[in-house]
């Protein structure tokens, strides 16, 4: 994060004031409230009513009491000036960095398919108040170890325009899709701010409705394609909930090809995955191993992805065993994430369709080691009734940014939440807990505003009765000694939590056996999997102890967000009586803003509904849910009880051929029973007081043993062995496979007979009869070869028998034979005028006679041989191409190739003035969908010019982020000695944050660039104006510069230009006036060309002389950079010199074309381009 910043504001009760700015955590005044009607209150938290009416619309009604009041003080030299925080509980605060940090609240509602929606206000009630300065929001706190506090900063703009902030109370802020639904996310604002006038406007009501509007709209598909799990979950995040219907119970459903959950592993771990999904199995989640030797991102992607998209109902699970080099997460700038593979909406998409988790594992050994840890957890628990009622919250008090008392972010206070809600007569749990503040520090008061509302601590927890001094020796004697959770709040690191200190070192050193914790690790890093083994990686795949799954972040992570994630996830465990994000200071609260649920208890859904309760209470963050994982497994459930020992009694024995199995009685009264048969999940059941029948398809295989097992949650498992006895008198189970599908006559189609039952006669049937047996087989044969002769679609029938009986299996236009099929590739399918494709035969069948139509202008036009085939197009547009073969067969497709023939000079040149952006012909990339290019009419100093191409990089904390303007092709025909332009503004942060910009060609339509920059500039180098810790706008002539970049080497072809920005979170970048021109441009057409700078000779060999005509301007600075960018010569501190003229002597320089800026005395810049010739 960064470390200071000055901000030169101008409000106006300040005009005249600017300097530096010291934030200051002193509170002024105690804690209050103000009430929203006209008697007083003495609650901030409000009331939320739902009326749900299906598919027409859901009425939202809030009535709000109150607000907390808190102050804090910004000094400005010798004036100070107040702000207030309004805190409303179970509410966050609105997030634009410096705009008022006024209460707000996410409603997600759930969208019926075939619908939109439109907000109406229903009714509302307010108040004015006067006296109010609302504090702005600061940028999200780094939880980096040794990252600092956000600095203070305000949107001056806002703060002087004398109108209510923000300008409504309920805002559409995005639309998320989950499984293909719709779900509306609704801001409530029930605070707007007007900074001139120091009003605010309090709602004590606010009433809402959406409207769903659409002809077909319907909600019956979530039910229809889903589990009823996941139908549960979705209900537990959307206010409308009792519109959501059930999905598929899968209990009742019979073995099949779909599944519930999905393994992804590396082949070195196949055993341990294979040990792992027969538990799954047993526990009623039927499963699939994907094992392979080596993994791509791709295949990741597309392993899971096509069996989500064709299996239903979908799977609720998926799991990877491996480290990244074993199977690859998918990078994001400087770390990788799983999140996207359970993305499937769209590539903008970053909301979880499934539950996920990750074992990190490098070898065989550590692979078994965990997942028999997770098996041994639910399948055998640990005998120890203390271990199940007990766990420890670890936390830092951080003051260290004022030391003033006052807890500057929450770190403590939402352990205490945390802790104060598990203790309480309810739960009754026992939470110990390990805090640590600095020596100096003396904790008295929560934090004051931000994060909370300044309360006293409680006196259990004043120095000295407290001592503020926990370890990591205090971490592992609770550990080791039994319990069932551990939570850390405070700053991370790869390798581990900053305070209480706790490294990889002492987690070695646990001793804690089978007494393994669920480990919330909620900070930066300890779970950046892209390391060799992070803090995480290492608790996990410890053996004899460790942890049995660790919730973890991949990078570096905020507060706020990471508070509001962590209340969320114990409340979806514990819903009853429920927890929100609270700023009393006193412990939780039970909310009324946020919705009820069920509990949830398996870990990958209590990411997910963490998650939710993260955007509902503070705020949307695509950033959060890339960050945050869980190592180990997605579908284990926590003990949060002591287990019931499981008991049952049922049938002894299963004769071959059976086809159910019944639960006489059970003390577990509505367990999950199943059966696991032959490798595979066959059936399953919910008991109904203790009794059930679990139905299957026949036993076919003896002597073998059925697996009976009988689940739920704090109940220790109950696992019998039902033998399978007997001899199946039964006809064959008729099943068979052929090697390929799609044929071509005469050649060799394999059919393999897979049918159960041992049958002992085989005849195979082909509708039309138009084949032949070869290999020795015949239509009688177990496994025959079959030549097909003649064109079309077959039929496929199987009849077999056995001592007990005949069956017949038939498989309609199972066969596709071809005589020929005719098919082809391009090298590109998007070129240039004049560049050349090649087009290749793909057809199948070997065809005997070829003829090629390559589309208008191309050269040659047709060909008649196989190929391939090299063309050339000369008109730009679309192309469709055909190939005929053998005389009659074709294959057309139309529009395959799009030929690009550039613009022309003058169509290329943008200043951005038109309101659309990009501008026709231009695009941008934006990977992660966070800042990224966008049109501003707020830069200042460039001409005439009103606007300005601009990427924000001041509030873009994801380093390492790429964000690409692409320019339309352009052709440089006629031009010798092409030259590009453009102006640049761009101040440095600081030196400590390094924003680049890059400028590459392609030559090929875009297809691909150079690897090496035409231009490239960071930092200092690119910046056209001194540090500044305050956001940078470009406002004088000064603050500008042209580039110019030399383009003679691709003079007369076809390029595309792309402006690359890599974030380092510094600041605000500016582009304008972009243009290409051809030769040198005449001083008289440079920036500043009425002033008094001269350059001569110009053209000139390396030597000339730079003079000013005015005797009272003199030089400062000289620099002079080459086509590229890179500065190649620098001279400063000239000023001093008596003269006001400077010769030069750069003969030692290769020709070409030079930028020199000089700044005079006055720090005025000029820039001229310079001819070495």
């Amino acid at each position: 994060m960064k470390q200071s910043k000055i901000l030169s504001s101008k409000i106006l009760f300040f005009a005249l004031l600017f300097g530096l700015i010291n934030f200051n955590s002193n509170l002024f005044g105690q804690q209050k409230i103000v009430s929203f009607n006209s008697g007083n209150s003495s609650s901030a938290m409000p009331e939320k009513l739902i009326t749900d009416k299906g598919i027409e619309y859901t009425d939202v009604e809030y009535n709000f009491p109150g607000a907390f009041v808190s102050e804090k003080m910004v000094n400005y030299k010798e004036l100070n000036q107040t702000f207030q925080f309004l805190n409303i509980e179970g509410f966050g605060k609105m997030t634009e960095v410096g705009n008022p940090a006024v209460p707000s609240h996410n409603d997600i509602i759930a969208v019926p398919k075939n619908a939109h929606i439109k907000i109406i206000i229903l009714e509302s009630e307010s108040q004015i108040l006067s006296g109010y300065y609302i504090h702005p929001a600061l940028k999200p706190a780094s939880e980096r170890k040794g990252d600092p506090s956000p600095v203070f900063e305000m949107n001056e703009k806002l703060y002087n325009t004398d109108e209510f902030y923000p300008k409504s109370i309920t805002d559409l802020v995005t639309t998320h899709q989950i499984r293909g639904n719709a779900m509306a996310v609704i801001q409530i604002h029930p605070v707007q701010f007007n900074p001139v006038t120091k009003k605010i406007r309090v709602y004590s009501k606010i009433k809402y409705r959406v409207v769903f509007e659409g002809l077909s709209k319907s909600f019956a598909s979530i039910g229809n394609e889903n589990t009823s799990h996941f139908t549960n979950s979705m209900k537990n995040i959307a206010l409308n909930s009792n519109s959501i219907p059930d999905g598929v119970d899968v209990s009742k459903m019979k073995s099949g090809t779909r599944k519930d959950y999905i393994i992804i592993t590396h082949s070195s771990f196949l055993a341990a995955a294979d040990s792992l999904a027969k538990w799954k199995n047993q526990l009623g989640y039927s499963t699939e191993v994907v094992s392979k030797a080596s993994w791509t991102v791709q295949q990741v992607k597309d392993s899971i992805a096509i069996r989500y998209n064709t299996w239903i109902p979908k799977p609720d699970y998926f799991l990877i065993i491996g480290d990244n080099e074993q199977v690859p997460g998918q990078t994001v700038s400087n770390f990788v994430t799983d999140l996207y593979y359970s993305c499937f909406d769209g590539p903008s998409d970053y909301v979880a369709d499934m539950a996920k988790g990750r074992i990190p594992v490098t070898t065989p050994t550590e692979a078994m080691t965990v997942v028999q840890k997770i098996i041994n957890y639910e399948k055998n628990p640990v005998n120890l009734p203390s271990f199940y009622n007990t766990a420890v919250t670890c936390a830092y008090f951080q003051d260290y940014d004022d030391n003033n008392s006052f807890e500057d972010r929450r770190f403590a206070l939402t352990s205490e939440d945390i802790r104060n809600y598990l203790i309480a007569p309810s739960l009754g749990y026992t939470v110990n807990r390990v805090y640590k503040t600095d020596a100096a520090t003396n904790p008295t008061n929560w934090n004051d505003g931000y994060y909370a509302n300044s309360e006293p601590l409680p006196a259990t927890l004043l120095k000295p009765t407290f001592a503020w001094d926990g370890d990591f020796n205090d971490i592992n004697a609770q550990i080791s000694a039994g319990t069932f959770f551990v939570l850390h709040r405070d700053h991370g690191y790869e390798d581990g939590w900053g305070d209480p200190a706790y490294d990889k070192t002492n987690i070695d050193a646990l001793t804690n056996g089978d007494k393994l914790p669920v480990v919330f690790s909620i900070n930066c890093l300890t779970g950046k999997f892209l390391e060799p083994e992070c803090f995480s990686e290492r608790f996990i795949r410890k053996a004899n102890g460790g942890a049995v799954g660790v919730f973890c972040h991949a990078e570096v992570s905020y507060s706020g967000y990471n508070d509001a994630l962590a209340i969320g996830m114990f409340d979806a465990i514990w819903p009853n009586p429920g927890m929100a994000f609270s700023y009393t200071g006193s412990g939780w609260i039970n909310p009324s803003s946020v919705i009820s649920h069920s509990a949830i208890n398996t870990m990958g859904d209590v990411v997910n509904q963490g998650l939710y309760r993260m955007v509902e209470t503070w705020g949307d963050d695509q950033y959060t849910h890339e960050l945050l994982h869980y190592f180990g497994d997605p579908a284990m459930k926590m003990w949060t009880a002591n287990p019931v020992v499981a008991t049952a009694t049922h049938q002894a024995n299963l004769i071959c051929g059976a086809t159910s199995f019944t639960v006489n009685s059970s003390n577990c009264s509505d367990g999950l029973a199943t059966i696991y048969y032959h490798g595979q999940l066959v059936g399953s059941t919910q008991l109904v007081g203790g009794v059930g029948t679990i139905s299957f398809f026949p036993m076919y295989f003896t002597p073998e043993n059925a697996i009976l097992t009988i689940s739920k949650n704090n109940y220790k498992p109950y696992v019998a062995n039902i033998p399978v006895t007997g001899t199946c008198a039964l006809p064959p189970n008729n099943q068979f496979v052929a090697n390929t599908t799609v044929t071509c006559l005469n050649s060799t189609v394999t059919f393999t007979d897979q049918s159960y039952l041992s049958p002992t006669t085989w005849n195979w049937i082909f509708t039309p009869s138009n084949v032949i047996f070869v290999g020795g087989t015949n239509a009688n044969s177990q496994n025959p070869q079959v030549q097909f002769t003649s064109a079309g679609n077959y039929n496929v029938e199987l009849r077999t028998s056995n001592t007990y009986g005949m069956d017949t299996l038939v498989k309609n236009f199972y066969i596709l034979a071809h005589l020929v099929l005719p098919d082809f590739t391009a090298s590109d399918t998007s070129s240039c005028v004049g560049n050349q494709i090649v087009f290749s035969d793909a057809s199948l069948c070997s065809p005997a006679l070829y003829l090629w139509n390559f589309g208008l202008g191309a050269t040659p036009a047709t060909a008649a041989s196989a190929g391939p085939h090299t063309i050339t197009y000369n008109t730009s547009g679309p192309k469709t191409i055909s190939l005929t073969v053998n005389g009659t067969i074709t294959e057309t497709k139309t529009n395959f190739i799009n030929i690009n023939s550039g613009v022309s000079i003058p169509s290329f040149a943008q200043n951005f003035e038109g309101a659309t952006f990009p501008p026709s012909g231009w695009t941008i990339t934006n990977p992660d969908n966070g800042k990224t290019w966008e049109r501003t009419t707020s830069a200042g100093g460039n001409g005439s010019s009103m606007a300005a191409a601009y990427i924000n990089l001041y509030s873009y904390p994801t380093t390492g982020q790429i964000d690409e303007l692409i320019g339309p092709s352009v052709d440089l025909s006629g031009l010798s000695a092409p030259n590009l332009t453009f102006k640049v503004a761009y101040a440095e942060y600081s030196t400590s944050y390094i924003d680049s910009l890059k400028v590459l060609i392609s030559q090929n339509c875009g297809l691909s660039y150079s690897p090496v920059p035409i231009y490239g500039k960071t930092g200092a180098n690119l910046a056209t104006s001194g540090v500044l810790s305050g956001t940078y706008t470009p406002a004088i002539p000064s603050d500008w510069r042209t580039e110019i970049v030399d383009l003679s080497p691709y003079a007369g072809s076809m390029v595309t230009l792309k402006f690359v920005v890599v974030n380092g979170y510094g600041n605000n970048l500016y582009l304008d006036d972009i243009n290409i021109i051809n030769g040198m441009v005449n001083l008289s057409e440079n920036e500043d060309s009425n002033s008094s700078l001269l350059v001569f000779p110009n053209p000139n060999n390396g030597n000339f002389s730079v003079e000013f005509n005015s005797k009272t301007e003199k030089m400062n600075k000289c620099r002079i950079y080459n086509s590229i960018g890179a500065c190649v010569y620098f001279e400063e501190n000239l000023k001093s010199s008596s003269s006001n003229k400077r010769d030069l002597n750069l003969s030692g320089f290769s020709r070409g074309l030079y930028l020199m800026e000089v700044e005079d005395n006055l720090g005025n810049k000029f820039i001229r381009k310079i001819s070495i010739q």
